[in-house]
């Protein structure tokens, strides 16, 4: 097994009674930052990013609903409109200042990327 050289932060934020968000720090300074739903999983990739000689790469990853009915629903405006704003102004505003606050960087829109994996 192989060992992560950049460190992994888990926080809890005041969304939706409380919702964990999982930073990859990378070890050096990062260069490029992607924004994950399903940070559960996703933010655990940073060892991948290490092996592969990519980029310093910070992944934010927000952690997904269990349920997978309600995760639809912030996933997709045409279920429920009003979770589906809430969740976006969450994730695109909320966790994006957080990062900004919290790790001190500067992100940039041509160097950040969003990303996450299928409901099926």
């Amino acid at each position: 097994m192989s060992f992560i050289a950049g460190k992994l932060v888990t926080e809890t934020l005041e969304y939706d009674g409380g919702r964990q968000v999982t930073v990859y720090i990378p070890p050096d300074p990062p260069q490029a930052f992607v924004f994950s739903g399903d940070g559960q999983l996703i933010s655990q990739w940073g060892r991948v990013l290490e092996e592969a000689g990519a980029p310093s790469t910070m992944i934010v990853g927000v952690h997904r609903l269990a349920d997978e009915t309600l995760r639809l629903h912030e996933y997709s405006p045409g279920f429920n409109p009003e979770r589906f704003a809430a969740h976006e102004k969450f994730f695109v505003e909320d966790v994006y200042r957080w990062v900004q606050s919290c790790f001190g960087f500067t992100l940039t829109t041509e160097r950040t990327a969003v990303f996450g994996v299928s409901a099926g």
